[in-house]
């Protein structure tokens, strides 16, 4: 499976004159794509997978279990056993940083 990124390029200024920068982001709104995050690790599945199970992860581990007791999810999802750790690291880090897993 390959994850397509469907996202409109940006568009190209014609104006000579440099753009005001954007503002800044709500402190609510996440500093990184997880999807993409996950992706540049190498790890390849269906983007609404990835974001599906992120949650899930996150969920089970907000109840109390733990990365080894989600392996399995994401075991059976097709993830192979090297990404393990990294899958969870980069859901722990961009979806639920509050959870000590």
């Amino acid at each position: 499976m390959t994850v397509t990124n469907h996202a409109t390029p940006a568009p190209t200024s014609t104006n000579a004159e440099p753009s005001s920068p954007a503002p800044a982001a709500p402190a609510t709104t996440p500093a990184t794509n997880y999807a993409q995050d996950i992706t540049n690790a190498g790890i390849v599945a269906p983007v609404d997978w990835i974001d599906s199970t992120g949650n899930k992860l996150c969920a089970d581990w907000q109840s109390g279990m733990s990365t080894a007791d989600t392996d399995q999810i994401l075991l059976s999802g097709g993830i192979h056993t090297n990404h393990l750790a990294i899958f969870d690291s980069i859901t722990n880090t961009d979806l639920c940083p509050a959870v000590t897993r």
